[in-house]
């Protein structure tokens, strides 16, 4: 007799077990699909953020990169003039020609 309470006690209790782990697994994956979002959400902003990013520093290159031209065509010809002036200078004091 004692054993045929417990298969009843266990029966009644089972259905009710059962959906309680049915429920916390319910909830469980809903959270883990609520974390899975937010970690998309988190990754997509970061792709941005890095484009951006990117974006960024390729306009500051191209900044720098144009920056630096001018400054080498300045020099050039700043160059160009003083090589001229040398060579005037040296073509007054030897009585020879200027070269080309």
């Amino acid at each position: 007799m004692p054993e045929n309470r417990v298969e009843k006690a266990a029966r009644v209790l089972s259905p009710r077990l059962y959906n309680l782990v049915l429920w916390l697994a319910f909830f469980g994956m809903l959270i883990s699909l609520n974390r899975i979002v937010y970690q998309e959400q988190k990754l997509d902003r970061m792709e941005r953020d890095f484009h951006l990013l990117r974006q960024q520093s390729q306009r500051e290159i191209n900044d720098l990169r144009n920056a630096q031209s001018v400054s080498l065509e300045q020099d050039l010809l700043r160059l160009d003039q003083l090589t001229t002036q040398l060579q005037k200078k040296q073509a007054r004091t030897s009585g020879n020609k200027p070269l080309p």
